[in-house]
């Protein structure tokens, strides 16, 4: 069927399914005229009648034809509606949208997994520190460790340690040497590591003499991982004997 263009009179070729895409509107390509192509409709091309005095008048000699023998005029030459190229065009306009719609969802889903992502990273980076100062969290970081493979130190205070029994004297069996006794005491109320032990040998007039730093390893034969809360680890040190003048010595846990 065929439709035409009530303002330039051109001719298209028009399907039902095409007018029922566009609700019958339809623009005409020649002069983009927006038209209802249902008020227009006919069934064939209407045929051109030939005037009857041109047909009888003797053709001219010396004229030329103003077009070639097989070209058609461009009025009656059946047009594809425009409408129709644009409901081509709009599958293509909607796949572009769905692409930018995907690509906004994906980024979206990315920040909001980088956002939730955060805070176990801050635990994970930050999870000694944590434990030290929120004693709360330790369990919390103990379960993020036991899940990603790391190691949470264990909660230590070493003021929290009482030294007794502390003795120096003559090395029993080494000559210039001494030996000093101790006892620490774990006063915590939870288990932690042995403390790093400092030692200072001063005269009378508490000037030093000699110092050293120990590690438990130096000090006890087979420290604990732990000290449990109220139990006590001996502590026994071999050092070079700094002279007679060495009459003070003084403990520091770190």
């Amino acid at each position: 069927m065929y439709t035409q263009c009530p303002n330039c009179h051109s001719y298209f070729r028009v399907t039902a399914e095409q007018l029922r895409a566009a609700e019958g509107r339809v623009r005409c390509g020649v002069c983009d005229t927006v038209f209802d192509a249902l008020e227009h409709l006919e069934e064939a091309l209407p045929r051109t009648e030939p005037d009857p005095e041109a047909a009888a008048a003797p053709p001219e000699p010396e004229a030329e034809p103003e077009t070639s023998p097989d070209s058609e005029p461009v009025p009656r030459r059946p047009q594809e509606p425009s409408g129709t190229r644009d409901q081509r065009k709009q599958p293509l306009a909607a796949h572009g949208r769905g692409g930018r719609l995907a690509a906004t969802t994906g980024w979206l889903v990315g920040s909001l997994l980088l956002l939730a992502l955060f805070p176990v990273q801050f635990l994970y980076f930050e999870r000694n520190a944590l434990a030290a100062s929120y004693p709360e969290l330790r369990p919390t970081l103990e379960q993020l460790c036991a899940v990603a493979d790391c190691r949470v130190e264990p909660q230590r205070d070493p003021a929290a340690f009482d030294i007794a029994g502390r003795e120096i004297r003559a090395h029993p069996e080494r000559e210039g040497a001494l030996r000093v006794t101790a006892e620490l005491v774990n006063n915590a109320d939870y288990a932690q590591p042995l403390p790093f032990l400092h030692l200072l040998l001063s005269d009378r007039n508490n000037q030093p003499l000699a110092a050293g730093r120990f590690e438990p390893t130096d000090y006890h034969a087979a420290p604990p991982e732990r000290l449990p809360p109220g139990e006590a680890a001996s502590v026994e040190l071999d050092i070079p004997d700094p002279g007679p003048e060495a009459v003070n010595f003084r403990f520091q846990l770190r």
